[in-house]
């Protein structure tokens, strides 16, 4: 931006192309938050960088550090056009923080929107039933972690209303013996939803399916699919098993 703000990242597939003129000039960064990467100051040769290839581009919003994920654009075909787009919410139910609350996933494959205009202009056009998935966070800002994850979203039959076919749910315990924070991941669980999201008594199935009392869940293992346990400390985690 003309403020020196960051507008977008633009990731492309650079298999089967001379990469020496990127690397010759390239060195080790260190962003704001410690992490390490291997880039450049310098603009960019795009060269050999067509549309075909890009791969993702992350669209942001705000200025300086209050700068955020606005939007991705992913799954980009040969054509140079995204197939889905993921819309970043902070502000969900009109609530004032800014630490992320959901992000919700849109096929607009085939639908006509062109996802590189302005968001003004195709914002209005995402509808429910372009749904592909949704990802709830919990967390205060820079430190948010996934609750759970809404996905295989498919049309039903019965009432013509796109909903979601499984459901994530993500454990986590405290980190150490000296912070008490839940932050660090233990285990995912994935339960079938398609006959009972939507429904009458869905608030109560997920209020049961995020708790940790076995009593509860205990009704719920005929729907249980597999569960994912890991270990490892806060943010090293890695799967370590799963049945």
């Amino acid at each position: 931006k003309s403020d020196g703000s960051i507008d977008s990242i633009t990731s492309y597939d650079i298999k089967g192309i001379d990469q020496s003129k990127w690397t010759s000039g390239g060195k080790e960064i260190t962003d704001k938050e410690g992490k390490k990467f291997f880039g450049s100051t310098q603009k960019a040769d795009m060269e050999g960088l067509t549309a075909g290839r890009i791969l993702e581009t992350v669209v942001y919003s705000g200025s300086g550090d209050s700068a955020s994920i606005d939007y991705i654009l992913s799954d980009y075909g040969e054509n140079g056009q995204p197939a889905i787009v993921s819309m970043y919410n902070y502000h969900k139910d009109g609530n004032t923080d800014d630490n992320l609350d959901e992000v919700i996933s849109y096929d607009i494959d085939g639908t006509g929107i062109d996802a590189s205009k302005p968001k003004s202009e195709w914002e209005t056009l995402l509808t429910e039933d372009m749904i592909s998935k949704t990802i709830v966070y919990e967390g205060e800002k820079d430190k948010e972690h996934v609750k759970y994850v809404l996905d295989s979203y498919a049309i039903d039959n019965e009432d013509g209303k796109n909903k979601p076919g499984s459901m994530n749910v993500y454990d986590y315990k405290e980190n150490s013996a000296t912070d008490s924070k839940k932050e660090t991941l233990v285990a995912a669980r994935t339960y079938d939803v398609s006959d009972i999201y939507g429904t009458s008594g869905w608030d109560r199935v997920l209020g049961d399916l995020l708790s940790d009392d076995e009593l509860r869940l205990g009704g719920y293992k005929e729907r249980l699919e597999s569960i994912s346990r890991f270990r490892g400390d806060k943010g090293s985690e890695v799967i370590e098993q799963t049945d």
